[in-house]
C-alpha cells in the first residue's frame, strides 16, 4: 500500500473519532459545560484541520500551505486548561484576540481560492509569490504555538503546585490526561515543525517529508483513539478545580490570624475531618466558616504546610496512635490506612515516611517490639 494511502486512510479514521468524541461531550449533561465546549471545539478544529488537509492534498497544482484551522488549536488549549483549573473563569469579549490570527487567515484562504488562476494562468512567478506567502504564514504559526504552548505548561504546572493548597486526596484529581492532551499537541506541532524546516533547507526530498507527514497523522490517529478510549471512563465534569488564592492586602490582622488557627485545629482534633478521603479546602471552609482564602493561608503561613500536607499530618498521627494502639494487632496497614482517610498506597507510604522518617511496617515493628 503507498505512503499517501495509508496516510489518507488515517486522516479519515481520525477525523471521524474526533467528531464522534466531540459529538458525545456537547451532548453530555454532566457540569462543566464552559469546558466541555471548548474541549469540543477544539477536538472539532482538529477535524477541520484534518478534513482541509485531505481537500488540499488533492487540489493541483498548488494548495495553501497553511490551514486556517492550525491557528485555532492552540488558543483554544489555552483557554481550555484555563478553564479546567480557574474557577472564575469565563469567556469574555476581550478573550476574541486569540481568534483574531485565524480570523486573517481564514479570510485570506477564501480570497486566494476565489481569485486564484486556474492552471492555465498559474504561473512560475505566482506560484513563487504564493510559496513565500505560505512560508511567512507557517513562521507566524509557530511564534503563535510556541509562545501559547509556554503560557499552557506555566499554567499547568503552576495549578498543580496550587492543587496541594486545596485538596488532600490527589487521585480523584487526575491530571495524567490533560498531560497527555498537551503533550500530543507539542509532538504533533514539532513533527510539522521539523518536517516544514527539513523542507525549507532542502534536507531529504519528497520522501522525508512523506514520511513526516505519515508521523504527524499518526500520532493524531493514536492521540484520538486513546482519548475515545478515555472517555468511556474519563468524566469531563473536572473544571475550574480551584481558584487563585493570593493573601497579599487580604486585611487579615495577627490576632484574626491566631484565632483562626485555633479554630482550624479544634474542629479538625474534634471532628476529625482529616478521617474523610475527600476533604477538600472548600469543605474545612464550610466547617469552620472561614473563607477558603483564609483557610488556605492561614495553613500555609501558622502551620507552614500546603492543605495536602497538612491532612495527612494528621492522618499519619491518627496511624500512628492505631498502630500504638490495644487494636494495632488486629488491624492490618492496609486497613489503617482506609481508616485514617488514604485511599492510596503509594501515597500512604510517602506521607507516612515523610512525617516519621520511617515506612508504616518499620514503625509497627518498633511499636510491637
Amino acid at each position: 500500500m503507498k505512503l499517501w494511502s495509508v496516510a489518507d486512510i488515517l486522516t479519515v479514521v481520525t477525523a471521524f473519532q474526533l467528531l464522534l468524541l466531540s459529538a458525545v461531550i456537547l451532548t453530555s449533561r454532566r457540569p462543566g459545560k464552559l469546558s466541555q465546549r471548548l474541549l469540543a471545539v477544539f477536538l472539532l478544529a482538529n477535524v477541520m484541520l484534518l478534513l482541509q488537509f485531505e481537500f488540499f492534498s488533492q487540489v493541483k497544482p498548488v494548495k495553501i500551505g497553511v490551514t486556517p484551522f492550525y491557528y485555532l488549536l492552540a488558543p483554544l488549549l489555552f483557554l481550555y486548561v484555563q478553564s479546567l483549573f480557574i474557577q472564575s473563569f469565563r469567556l469574555r469579549r476581550a478573550q476574541l484576540i486569540h481568534l483574531v490570527p485565524f480570523f486573517l487567515v481564514f479570510t485570506y484562504a477564501v480570497l486566494f481560492l476565489l481569485i486564484r488562476p486556474g492552471e492555465a494562468g498559474w504561473t512560475k512567478e505566482f506560484s513563487r509569490s504564493v510559496k513565500i506567502e505560505s512560508d511567512i504564514s507557517y513562521i507566524i504559526l509557530s511564534i503563535q504555538i510556541a509562545f501559547y504552548l509556554v503560557l499552557i505548561f506555566l499554567i499547568y504546572f503552576k495549578y498543580r503546585r496550587e492543587i496541594k493548597n486545596h485538596f488532600a486526596e490527589l487521585r480523584s484529581i487526575n491530571l495524567n490526561w490533560l498531560l497527555f492532551i498537551l503533550m500530543a499537541f507539542t509532538l504533533m506541532w514539532l513533527t510539522d515543525f521539523t518536517s516544514t524546516l527539513l523542507s525549507w533547507l532542502k534536507v531529504g526530498g519528497t520522501d522525508l517529508f512523506n514520511a513526516f507527514t505519515l508521523i504527524s497523522i499518526s500520532i493524531n490517529f493514536i492521540f484520538a483513539s486513546i482519548l475515545v478510549y478515555r472517555s468511556m471512563e474519563q468524566s469531563w465534569e473536572q473544571t475550574g478545580i480551584i481558584e487563585a488564592t493570593k493573601y497579599q492586602g487580604s486585611g487579615l490582622s495577627d490576632s484574626e490570624s491566631t484565632g483562626y488557627a485555633q479554630k482550624i485545629r479544634t474542629i479538625m482534633e474534634s471532628e476529625k475531618l482529616y478521617l474523610d478521603p475527600e476533604i477538600s479546602l472548600k469543605e474545612l471552609s464550610d466547617k469552620t466558616g472561614i473563607s477558603p482564602r483564609y483557610v488556605s493561608q492561614i495553613i500555609n503561613s501558622r502551620f507552614n504546610q500546603n492543605f495536602f500536607d497538612f491532612i495527612n499530618h494528621y492522618r499519619i498521627e491518627e496511624a500512628k496512635r492505631l498502630m500504638a494502639g490495644t487494636v494495632r494487632k488486629e488491624l492490618t496497614i492496609l486497613e489503617i490506612m482506609y481508616n485514617v482517610g488514604f485511599n492510596s498506597k503509594s501515597s500512604f507510604q510517602t506521607a507516612f515516611r515523610k512525617n516519621t522518617g520511617t515506612t508504616p511496617t518499620e514503625f509497627r515493628q518498633r511499636t510491637l517490639n
